[in-house]
């Protein structure tokens, strides 16, 4: 019996270590696509408009926003173009891309924090003009993230079934509870200003109530 056991076991482990491989590759080469068309998307809107691209860099701070409104959108089809031939070496530029940009929104971030004026983050050019805010330094944490994991395979693979099932199972756990996060964090928010709301009106409530009684104190010592 025992020997069974052990050589159940035995089959199932190479079996195990097969699908690691392969969940592995899958995760790599899908975050590898994602993040490379992602990078062509922002890299071509920037090329549409140079201009406002420049402007926007400006804004942001950065030298010679003219010259980067060419080179960063350049670096970022690079980069794209490197995910789909070489995902490591794509990883690595797109990677030091974000950081390098990351780097610059914290610091935008929290100058407008100190009053300064809220700007645009550019990334996608006139697909998103909101200004800067921690939602955007997520966005790029979480391209990141996308980078690391494209690092994890030396060249785009076909995912299999086994290995597509447990990757889109892992992210709609991870988007649901990112979404569960969210909603906590604005209800929240909601209740937080609720509670202020009620606060105020008793306080005026409790108000003009001390001042009709005083007037109705006064009245009765007129009266008196």
């Amino acid at each position: 019996m025992n020997s069974m056991v052990v050589s159940s076991m035995a089959m199932s482990l190479p079996t195990a270590n097969l699908l690691a491989v392969q969940v592995e590759a899958t995760v790599g080469t899908l975050s590898a696509l994602t993040l490379a068309a992602v990078l062509a998307v922002a890299a071509v809107i920037k090329l549409r408009h140079p201009q406002d691209t420049a402007r926007e860099f400006a804004q942001l701070g950065l030298p010679m926003a003219d010259r980067l409104a060419i080179v960063v959108p350049a670096v970022e089809l690079l980069a794209a173009a490197a995910l789909l031939i070489r995902p490591m070496v794509g990883a690595l530029v797109a990677g030091l891309l974000l950081v390098s940009f990351t780097l610059v929104l914290v610091e935008v971030l929290q100058n407008q924090e100190a009053g300064s004026e809220p700007v645009s983050c550019s990334c996608f050019g006139s697909l998103s003009r909101r200004p800067v805010s921690p939602v955007t330094v997520g966005r790029n944490i979480g391209l990141l993230t996308l980078a690391g994991m494209s690092a994890l395979t030396p060249s785009l693979a076909a995912p299999d079934l086994a290995s597509l099932v447990v990757v889109s199972t892992l992210a709609l756990v991870i988007a649901v509870a990112g979404q569960l996060v969210w909603m906590r964090s604005r209800i929240g928010a909601l209740w937080s200003v609720q509670l202020a709301g009620e606060l105020v009106a008793d306080t005026a409530g409790a108000g003009r109530a001390g001042a009709g009684e005083r007037s109705r104190s006064r009245v009765s010592e007129e009266q008196s």
